[in-house]
């Protein structure tokens, strides 16, 4: 009878580790395949920002895109935005200092443009349609794109 007890005693005891190891491996399997679901959407929503970069990066090489055209540069960003709720704003810049800064606030969309130099002033304008420029103001910013940490790479 003791023989029994402790061979039921033992086998419990195997089954229990065996159990406890099978709930382990299930859990990390399960946790493995949650990070590479959410690896992939992660990746996945940024497509669309990727290829409109790479747009972007070739319309610059190609000399179509002009920082300094504020209406073309929305013309062509603006209606791309705007299917990208997720994305706030754009900035462009050269090594010259030159730089455009659009940004969606609310209904509205408001540049910033500015050319880095001594006295410079950047230019506020506040845009309802890609074309259609709206309330402009002026002031004094210290401030030079090209010492920024995403303009340096």
């Amino acid at each position: 009878m003791l023989l029994i007890v402790l061979s039921s005693g033992a086998l419990l005891t195997i089954a229990a580790l065996v159990a406890a190891q099978a709930r382990k491996d299930l859990a990390w399997t399960y946790i493995q395949q949650t990070m590479s679901q959410a690896s992939r959407e992660f990746a996945d929503s940024f497509a669309p920002v990727t290829r409109v970069l790479l747009f972007a990066r070739e319309w610059g090489l190609s000399g179509q895109l002009d920082g300094a055209d504020i209406r073309s540069v929305n013309a062509r960003f603006i209606p791309i935005l705007e299917q990208m709720p997720k994305i706030s704003g754009l900035m462009l810049a050269d090594t010259t200092g030159r730089e455009l800064f659009l940004l969606r606030q609310g209904d509205v969309w408001v540049s910033r443009s500015i050319q880095a130099g001594p006295g410079q002033r950047a230019e506020f304008r506040e845009w309802s349609t890609p074309g259609q420029a709206g309330a402009a103001r002026s002031e004094e910013l210290d401030y030079d794109p090209r010492t920024r940490p995403w303009f340096k790479g």
